[in-house]
């Protein structure tokens, strides 16, 4: 695609936008070793004249050498998370050539030990605070009830995302149902799947268990849409083998949860692409040639999280139901939800899976809900929230006030340099 730019003249400076970041903020080895980052930042065209990410948390702002082009660097920068960093690029343009002169970058701390750098807007806090105002309100709605915490795997809960959870299970539940009930006017699905990486708060019993709004999208804060698409068995059997992550992956298996009448068996120790050895649905035993209609989120739907195999399906279709929406009208319908059991994904000659977790007090399960906060340092440390896509606060994603880009802001100041100056 840079190439492509370039040969026709359609751009005059060519910026790479990625998710992925660096595991690192030394700029020294942060294009070094075997990481998907370390291969972008070495494998990108020499047309790319900067690389902003996100996705780690990180801050830096460093010159790494282009491969092939002896003596010549480019931009590497990440600004942080949560708006504590401002990533700035500036650029150089000879004003009548339209040839690049020069592009560096920099970072600028926004927030120092927890104390805004600037001084703050009147005009964007007033309308943060009035945004807060209507979240307090809309937040507290009660949409629901459970019978028992409803957790993320892993202690504490989602500590792990290798592992099966209730929660994980249950938004596949909530999927399937969202796209096969009698009001679903598309054709049914017949299973659903979920990325663990998607869930950033348990659903907890409390003293009654009752849910808000709130606490219901503070479980999916990222308005994905539900897709339905075609896969075969193989292509089926694909995507489970690619909760297996490549290698140099931040983490080595994302456990997808799964909905109830689906299970597999597998080795987690078989060798890469043939540890899934059995599917079944309600019990049937699903072949190669089968055909099966899968409704997963957008985000994953389209490739997120290495689930490539998805792209192969066949009638795709975005349903255009936001996974939030689906949760509430799925809560409206039932008078109270259970946890999802476990156990449907299992490991061949395995023992009786992990039973269902009791309630606790509140207030006292970690991960209750919160999310993670980060350290807000822009120390390039990285946050406490597990590095993937990033969480607004309730109040200011309910207004969409957004200006983050990849986890930080970036700023980009362009000159024009004429002959002489």
């Amino acid at each position: 695609m840079a190439a492509e730019l370039t040969s026709a003249d359609a751009a005059d400076v060519i910026i790479l936008l990625t998710h992925d970041g660096a595991p690192t903020s030394d700029c020294a080895t942060l294009a070094q070793g075997d990481s998907d980052y370390a291969a972008l930042v070495n494998g990108a065209s020499a047309e790319i004249d900067a690389i902003v990410s996100g996705h780690t948390h990180q801050t830096y702002a460093c010159e790494v050498p282009v491969n092939g082009v002896a003596g010549t660097e480019r931009a590497v920068l990440q600004a942080n998370q949560y708006g504590t960093t401002l990533g700035k690029l500036d650029i150089s343009v000879d004003a009548e050539t339209k040839e690049l002169v020069s592009v560096s970058g920099a970072t600028v701390p926004l927030v120092v030990d927890g104390v805004a750098a600037f001084p703050a807007d009147p005009a964007v806090g007033a309308i943060v605070a009035a945004a807060v105002e209507v979240a307090e309100v809309e937040g507290s709605v009660e949409v629901g009830a459970v019978s028992a915490d409803i957790l993320r795997g892993g202690t504490p809960p989602g500590d792990d995302r290798g592992v099966e959870s209730t929660l994980g299970n249950l938004v596949a539940d909530m999927y399937l149902w969202a796209t096969s009930n009698d009001a679903y006017a598309g054709t049914p699905a017949q299973i659903g799947l979920m990325n663990p990486g998607g869930l950033r708060a348990d659903l907890l019993f409390g003293t009654d268990g009752t849910q808000t709004y709130r606490d219901v999208a503070n479980v999916q804060p990222f308005a994905n849409t539900l897709v339905t698409v075609t896969l075969t068995g193989a292509q089926l059997k694909a995507v489970l083998e690619e909760q297996w992550q490549p290698a140099g992956s931040s983490r080595p298996k994302l456990h997808l949860g799964v909905s109830e009448g689906f299970s597999y068996a597998y080795d987690p120790e078989a060798a890469s692409g043939e540890r899934v050895l059995s599917m079944t649905l309600d019990g049937a035993e699903i072949a190669a040639a089968d055909e099966v209609t899968v409704v997963t989120n957008s985000f994953i739907a389209a490739g997120g999280d290495n689930f490539f195999t998805f792209a192969e399906g066949i009638d795709r279709t975005d349903t255009g139901q936001v996974d939030l929406v689906a949760t509430v009208e799925y809560f409206e319908a039932f008078d109270v939800v259970d946890p999802a059991p476990l156990g449907r994904a299992v490991v061949a000659d395995a023992v009786t899976p992990t039973p269902t977790p009791t309630p606790t007090d509140p207030g006292t399960t970690p991960g209750a809900g919160t999310g993670g906060t980060g350290s807000g340092s822009g120390s390039g440390s990285g946050g406490d929230l597990a590095v993937t896509g990033v969480e607004l606060p309730w109040g200011i994603a309910l207004a969409a006030a957004v200006m983050a880009t990849l986890g930080g802001l970036l700023v980009v100041t362009r000159r024009s340099v004429r002959p002489g100056a």
